[in-house]
Order: C-alpha cells, then sequence, then structure tokens
C-alpha cells in the first residue's frame, strides 16, 4: 500500500466501504480498533493541508479495513473515479 496523497481514504470511500460492510460507525469503530468519533471525523473531513496525524490515522484505517475486513478501495485517476468492493465474499 502506498500513502501517496492520492492513495488516502476520502470520505466517499470510508462511508462506501462502511456501507458495503453493513456497518455503521460504532461497529467500525470495534472492528478497527479506532474511536467512533474519529471515524465520524474523518467522513466529514475536507480537502486541504494534511496534518501528519490524520494522514498516519487515514492510513491506518485504509490497512485495518483491507487486511481485516477484505476491502478494496479503487482510487480516482484520469481513467475512473473512485470506487470500493470486497476481496471476497463475506459470511
Amino acid at each position: 500500500m502506498d500513502d501517496s496523497d492520492a492513495d488516502l481514504l476520502t470520505p466517499t470511500l470510508s462511508r462506501a466501504a462502511r456501507a458495503l460492510l453493513g456497518f455503521d460507525q460504532e461497529k467500525l469503530a470495534g472492528k478497527v480498533g479506532i474511536s467512533r468519533k474519529t471515524i465520524a471525523l474523518i467522513e466529514i473531513m475536507k480537502p486541504g493541508p494534511m496534518d501528519p496525524r490524520r494522514r498516519r490515522m487515514l492510513v491506518e484505517l485504509r490497512r485495518k479495513m483491507e487486511d481485516d475486513l477484505d476491502v478494496e478501495f479503487v482510487f480516482a485517476n484520469e481513467k475512473t473515479g473512485e470506487g470500493v468492493r470486497l476481496r471476497k465474499a463475506r459470511q
């Protein structure tokens, strides 16, 4: 996983992944070990200068969602928009 700005979680990707999993903020927080308040803040953050702590939190949330919950993020590029999918069927 690359932590460049192009591959950082966006509020839209975070909300989409949570919806795909069928989790509310509280359940996602419990699954990834991050507070519900932090999840809520990530999901409403505005573009702008990135504080190093916020960057680390986004990288950590992405890692946990990918490794622990089998979420796969697709980041926007010149040909496609961003998206989210599961790597395998959840049981």
